[in-house]
Order: C-alpha cells, then sequence, then structure tokens
C-alpha cells in the first residue's frame, strides 16, 4: 500500500520509495530542518573545498583498485593523469579556484604513488568483490513487519587471504586524532550501516571495516603549487615519515552489536518515515548549525529559512552520487 503524506511541512520532491541513504538518514538524525533542505535539492552555490581534495583521491583509488586483478595494471602515475583530467575539469565546472585546484592535484600527485608503494603487499593479498559499487535493498526488520529501501556505495569490498569478508572504507584529512577516531568508529553509525548492506547485498558474514586513513598533506604553505619543486618538497615529507601519511586498522563488530544496531536503525528508519508522512515536526537543531564543518544551510537559517533568498539552488537529481552506477 502506497503511503500518503498528511501535509506539506516536509520533503515534497521525494517518495519513500526512492529509498534511504545513509546520508540522508544522519542530516535527518542531526537536524530535520537541513534534512528537508536537502531532499527539496537544495544545495549551496559554493563548492565545499573540504571535500574536494576527498573526492579526488577516491577516484583515484576507484581506478587503482578497479585495475588490481589485472596482469598488467597501470602505473600510479598513468592512473593520475587519466583521473586528474576528468577531476580537474569538473572542479573549474563546479566554480572551484584554479589555485586551489592546483594545490589538490599537487598534493595527489606527490601522495598516490606513495599511497600505492606503501600497502602493494599488503593489498596483493586481498580479492577484490566490488569497488565504488551502489547497493540496494529492501532493509526488513522484526518478522518482516517492518520495511524500507536503502541505497548507497562502499568504497569497496575484499576477501581476505582467509577467506572472511571485509569492507574499505577511506577518510582523508589534514588533521586526524587517531585515539579519538579509534573509539568513536567502535559504533559509528556509517560503519555498521555499510556492515549492514554489504551482508544483505553479498548474503555473506562481513568480518568489519578495515579504515583507510589518507593525511592530505599541509606543508608549503605559499608555495607555487604548480611547480615541481612544490611536489618534490611534498615527496620527501613523506618518505621522511610514511607513517603520518598512512594509516590502516581493522575494525570488527559482534553479532551482539551488529543486531542492536538493526533494532536501532529501525527504529531510526520509523522515525524517519513517521516524519515524512507529517506525524512528526520539523524544526531546526540549533546544536548541528556548528560542528567541525558547519551546516551547509546554516546561511538559509539565518536569512530565515528561505533558500532562494540564500543563493541556494535547486539540483535536477536527488541520488546524483549514485546515478552512475545505478
Amino acid at each position: 500500500m502506497k503511503r500518503i503524506k498528511k501535509n506539506s511541512s516536509t520533503p515534497v520532491g521525494y517518495d519513500l520509495d526512492q529509498g534511504v541513504t545513509q546520508s540522508m538518514l544522519c542530516n535527518f538524525i542531526k537536524c530535520r530542518r537541513a534534512a528537508a533542505l536537502a531532499l527539496n535539492r537544495w544545495g549551496s552555490p559554493a563548492p565545499r573545498r573540504a571535500t574536494q581534495f576527498g573526492s579526488l583521491f577516491h577516484e583515484l583509488l576507484q581506478e587503482h583498485y578497479r585495475g588490481a586483478g589485472k596482469k598488467l595494471p597501470p602505473s600510479p602515475e598513468l592512473t593520475f593523469k587519466n583521473v586528474a583530467q576528468s577531476w580537474e575539469r569538473k572542479a573549474l565546472e563546479a566554480g572551484d579556484k584554479t589555485e586551489d585546484i592546483q594545490g589538490d592535484l599537487a598534493c595527489a600527485k606527490a601522495l598516490f604513488p606513495s599511497y600505492v608503494d606503501r600497502w602493494r603487499k599488503n593489498d596483493e593479498k586481498k580479492r577484490w568483490v566490488e569497488v565504488e559499487q551502489v547497493f540496494d535493498f529492501m532493509f526488513r526488520h522484526g518478522h518482516k513487519r517492518f520495511q524500507q529501501r536503502i541505497r548507497g556505495k562502499i568504497d569497496g569490498i575484499y576477501e581476505a587471504k582467509d577467506g572472511t569478508i571485509w569492507i574499505l572504507e577511506t577518510k582523508t584529512a589534514s588533521q586526524i586524532n587517531e585515539e579519538t577516531l579509534s573509539l568513536a568508529l567502535t559504533f559509528d553509525f556509517q560503519c555498521q550501516f555499510y556492515v549492514v548492506a554489504v551482508e544483505e547485498k553479498l548474503q555473506r558474514k562481513v568480518s568489519g571495516i578495515l579504515y583507510n586513513i589518507i593525511r592530505k598533506p599541509s606543508i608549503g604553505r605559499g608555495a607555487d603549487k604548480t611547480s615541481d619543486a612544490y611536489v618534490q618538497l611534498i615527496k620527501n615529507d613523506i618518505a621522511s615519515r610514511p607513517d603520518f601519511y598512512f594509516t590502516r586498522f581493522e575494525l570488527a563488530f559482534s553479532s551482539k552489536q551488529m543486531a542492536r544496531f538493526r533494532d536501532e536503525l529501525s527504529l531510526k528508519l520509523q522515525d524517519f518515515q513517521n516524519w515524512w508522512l507529517g506525524d512528526l515536526p520539523t524544526y531546526r537543531n540549533e546544536f548541528a548549525c556548528q560542528a567541525k564543518w558547519n551546516c551547509e544551510y546554516l546561511p538559509v537559517c539565518a536569512c530565515g529559512g528561505d533558500p532562494k533568498q540564500a543563493g541556494f539552488k535547486q539540483s535536477k537529481t536527488l541520488f546524483s552520487e549514485l546515478l552512475e552506477d545505478a
């Protein structure tokens, strides 16, 4: 039976049958006003520089691991050249400054080959099941009385030498507190969400997450970022302290932990459904406006809640990050 909205205070350009993603549910949990704006496809006209380097490195890793099973995989230098051209074009179209783009490309040019060399022997022991592929399934809980379509994309899934299944999750940042991160990850929503998704997709037990941390270089501020000397400066720093730039650790979840997460995920999804239906109100959470990265919709709330007045624009698609492989 198709569910009918009771009022229009919640997103009008979205239907529950389109599915729920991890980021969508996180938005809802943090701030319902922000979730409503995102689901109505409102986005800031200003490019989010904090995530651009991460998108570049994810594209590099995607191409690298897709070629890992070939007899003659492309060199890191060739992979970089192929990815950099298309990424630079997209960054320019998004409105990024040339100086920022060149800085990200220089960092990646120095960092990526070193990353490949750092983990080459370790990665050769893996059999890649999927790389940057989407998932789409019906989450059922409580003897199938509750259900909701779930969608998303995962960095990578691989089979270890002992036959166990693991998920690769990559994070890029210039500043990472590894002690705090390792504690927070024991109950990280995204990690456990992905474990549920992969277990549903493959119908196999997932042993855990391999957290792949890559630090973005932050040296040589003020230098000419288009010069070979700047790239070499970064390479020298990476060579002098590779453990600083590249860190990995495994995170396993017990059956008891995952059972608890599935129970809580069901509750959160039910709240999301009830909110969309109009049974729960939409309001702003002032405590979510400012964090390490400010909320994208802070300018909207600051000018009375009108996205047009804040200069925001509506995109044509809601799940643009899933379209390539959908």
